[in-house]
């Protein structure tokens, strides 16, 4: 679509003239055609959904024309993330906010720990192609990822289930031998 927008807007001498044509602001132009300056290598992100948003692609560009060897190390990196995963903004921007001098963030610690979880730590043992999670068994218990479950959450379904405490492991093992009984049947 950006393509589409940026072919578009060439066709006409300034930037105003082709917004008015769009009906749009100037500053919507040149976000709607932001992506279609991406370069190679962040575009095939993009593509390949390693990249979850067009903005964070953005800002990775931003970042390799500041400080192209971080870029190029975050974006091998990313590269190397399993299939499905999406790199998180927080990551980018964090590494952009150090790259132009801004202070880091206390967000950044966990920022920079949820792509150590998957590539950016390399321990002796991924280097010979041990997934992260053999490296260390309690990975799951400690991932910064993992979202805490509401206890009222965990009651109400205990109650539906008919257990008597809101313990979250016995309601996590009741649901999954409830869920596998239904698929079953």
């Amino acid at each position: 679509m950006a393509n589409a927008i940026q072919a578009i807007a060439q066709r006409f001498e300034t930037q105003e003239e082709a917004a008015l044509h769009f009906g749009r602001a100037p500053t919507w132009l040149a976000q709607a055609t932001a992506a279609a300056n991406l370069s190679e290598k962040v575009a095939a992100l993009l593509d390949s959904g390693k990249i979850s948003s067009t903005s964070t692609a953005i800002q990775l560009e931003k970042l390799s024309r500041k400080n192209e060897a971080k870029a190029e190390v975050l974006i091998d990196q990313i590269e190397q993330l399993p299939e499905g995963e999406k790199v998180s903004k927080k990551v980018v921007d964090n590494a952009l906010s150090e790259a132009f001098g801004g202070r880091k963030k206390k967000d950044c610690a966990n920022a920079d720990l949820m792509l150590a979880g998957g590539v950016a730590q390399q321990s002796p043992a991924s280097a010979t192609n041990v997934p992260p999670w053999e490296d260390m068994p309690d990975a799951a218990l400690t991932s910064p990822n993992r979202r805490r479950l509401s206890q009222d959450k965990v009651k109400l379904v205990a109650e539906m289930l008919g257990l008597s405490d809101g313990d979250e492991e016995e309601v996590l093992i009741r649901l999954i031998d409830e869920f596998l009984a239904l698929k079953n049947s």
